[in-house]
């Protein structure tokens, strides 16, 4: 596949949905191979940021095999292929790890996670759960499904009621800690309850799927939340950053919710804890 035009017809991402569906599943089974594994974990940019030989292993796994099938396309992953330039060429955004932390750690809750982006605009979005075996796809105008059944947002349209998916884990970064912190203490007495998933694009799908009503997460990478926001908006839900601003794909900071009601709600507190946050740098 090559040229602009082929993504006038829907039969050719149809196409790329069945293709990238077959590929991420045995892409799985090196994940499901190397959770109870022992490692060899390094650290990247601090001890909070990890990389094992699977990761790379799964990155170059889909590269090859989308090399093999489009030549043409552009490819922007974690591992090395971070530094590329998101333009309007058809672009395979890759995570092939999401949660490396927690497989590290053998801790089943990980992903991979593969979008595609025309344009600078995400058309496709497929995710493997791979040690749960759910695989949850979206294509522009489609819906979203898991393991080939419809998945929708929850109708909760009151923040009380709402269970919400937050990473206090990233208060380990200076730079969020005391917005995190604030705001985690702040949603105890606001919500349902709070869960951490420790990895972005499975917080995403969660709201996709309906056991999630909000996720939020910031000061992450691209490639931690494309396929899971087509997914999203796929499913009925909303996305922006947190200031409200429309999702841009480069933008590693996101507030998810179930609907635009929901969405209100959590932005109006994200807004009145910020203020709180800077009492406490004013003390």
């Amino acid at each position: 596949m090559s040229g602009a035009g082929d993504f006038s017809e829907d039969s050719v991402l149809k196409e790329c949905q069945d293709f990238m569906c077959e590929v991420i599943e045995k892409a799985g089974d090196i994940v499901r191979r190397g959770i109870d594994a022992v490692k060899k974990v390094e650290t990247k940019t601090s001890v909070f940021d990890l990389v094992t030989e699977y990761d790379g292993e799964v990155e170059d796994f889909l590269v090859a095999e989308i090399h093999r099938k489009y030549p043409d396309h552009k490819i922007i992953a974690e591992e090395k292929h971070a530094k590329e330039a998101l333009t309007d060429d058809p672009t395979w955004i890759i995570d092939p790890i999401d949660g490396t932390t927690s497989f590290v750690h053998g801790y089943p809750l990980v992903a991979i996670s593969v979008a595609l982006a025309f344009q600078k605009r995400l058309v496709l979005g497929v995710v493997s759960a791979p040690i749960q075996r759910e695989l949850y796809c979206a294509r522009r105008g489609h819906g979203a499904t898991m393991n080939g059944q419809k998945i929708h947002t929850t109708s909760t349209t009151s923040l009380i009621d709402s269970l919400v998916g937050d990473e206090p884990s990233l208060a380990s970064r200076d730079k969020y800690r005391n917005e995190i912190l604030v705001r985690t203490y702040g949603l105890t007495s606001r919500v349902s309850g709070i869960r951490a998933v420790g990895s972005a694009v499975l917080g995403l799908v969660y709201v996709a799927r309906g056991i999630l009503d909000v996720y939020q997460v910031e000061g992450i990478y691209p490639w931690d939340l494309a396929a899971g926001a087509i997914i999203v908006q796929e499913a009925g839900g909303v996305i922006s950053h947190p200031d409200g601003s429309p999702y841009d794909i480069m933008n590693g900071s996101i507030v998810v919710a179930a609907n635009e009601e929901l969405h209100k709600q959590i932005l109006a507190f994200n807004q009145e804890f910020s203020g709180k946050v800077l009492e406490l740098r004013d003390k």
